[in-house]
C-alpha cells in the first residue's frame, strides 16, 4: 500500500477549511444544530411532563352525559316505598247484636178465661194447661206470676194474645189461675218476671208448591160469536 502523502492531506484540510469557512455552509450548519437541539429540548420537556403528571381519570363521553341528564329529567318522580306497618294481632269478628226484648209491665192485674177458641199461635186452648195471654211477650216465653197479697206463684208458657180490657196485663188460663187462688174473684194485683226467652226463629220464605205430576192442562174454551168476528177481523154487522 503506498503511503500517504502529508502534503496531500494537508492541502485536503485547507480546502476542507476553505468549505467550512463559507458562509452559506455555516449557516446551513448553524440551522441543522439549532433544529437539532430543539428537538432534544422537546423531547426532554415532554418526558418531564409526562414524569410529573398524575393519573388523568377519563372522562365520560359528552353525548352520553347528556343523553343520560335528558332520561332523568323525562322518567317520572315516584315516590318513596313505605315500609309496611307492622303486623297487627287479628282483632276477634264482631258479635252478632243480641234481639231486643220486648218490654211488658211487671206489675198490674191478672185475670183468667175458659173460652174453648184457638190461641193465636194456632193450638188448642186447654184450661188445665200452664198457659197465658199477654200482649207482646213472644210465644214460648217463660213467665212466673205471682200474686202480691198472698205470694203465691205461678210460671206460665206463653201461647195467645191479651187481655183486651185496660189495666189488664196478664190473662190465664183456668189452671194457673186456680193455682193462684183467683177463681173465685176473677182478678188479682200480680207481679211479673220473665223466667225464660225462647230463641229467635230464622225468617223463611214460604214455600212454593210445585204442580202435581198428573196435572192435565185447562182445556181451551170453545170460541164465542165475538172471538170468530175479531179472527175474521170484520167490521161487519152481526144479524140477531
Amino acid at each position: 500500500m503506498a503511503p500517504i502523502r502529508r502534503g496531500r492531506v494537508s492541502g485536503l484540510d485547507d480546502e476542507a477549511g476553505v468549505v467550512r469557512s463559507h458562509p452559506r455552509v455555516r449557516r446551513a450548519a448553524n440551522s441543522a444544530a439549532f433544529v437539532r437541539w430543539t428537538i432534544v429540548a422537546l423531547s426532554a420537556a415532554s418526558l418531564a411532563a409526562c414524569a410529573r403528571s398524575p393519573d388523568v381519570t377519563a372522562r365520560p363521553d359528552a353525548g352520553t352525559a347528556g343523553n343520560q341528564a335528558a332520561l332523568t329529567q323525562q322518567a317520572p318522580s315516584q315516590p318513596a316505598p313505605q315500609a309496611s306497618p307492622p303486623p297487627q294481632a287479628t282483632a276477634a269478628p264482631p258479635e252478632a247484636p243480641k234481639p231486643r226484648r220486648p218490654h211488658y209491665v211487671p206489675r198490674g192485674v191478672a185475670s183468667f178465661y175458659t173460652a174453648p177458641q184457638p190461641t193465636a199461635n194456632g193450638e188448642v186452648f186447654d184450661t188445665t194447661a200452664m198457659t197465658a195471654a199477654h200482649r207482646s211477650l213472644p210465644f214460648g216465653t217463660r213467665l212466673r206470676v205471682t200474686r202480691l197479697d198472698n205470694g203465691q206463684s205461678v210460671t206460665v208458657r206463653i201461647n195467645d194474645r191479651g187481655p183486651y180490657i185496660d189495666g189488664r196485663i196478664v190473662d190465664l188460663s183456668y189452671a194457673a189461675a186456680a193455682k193462684l187462688g183467683m177463681v173465685e174473684t176473677g182478678l188479682a194485683d200480680v207481679r211479673l218476671s220473665v223466667v225464660h226467652w225462647p230463641k229467635p226463629r230464622p225468617h223463611k220464605p214460604p214455600a212454593q208448591q210445585a204442580a202435581p205430576a198428573d196435572a192435565k192442562p185447562l182445556p181451551r174454551p170453545a170460541p164465542t160469536r165475538l172471538s170468530l168476528l175479531r179472527m175474521l177481523g170484520a167490521g161487519t154487522q152481526v144479524n140477531r
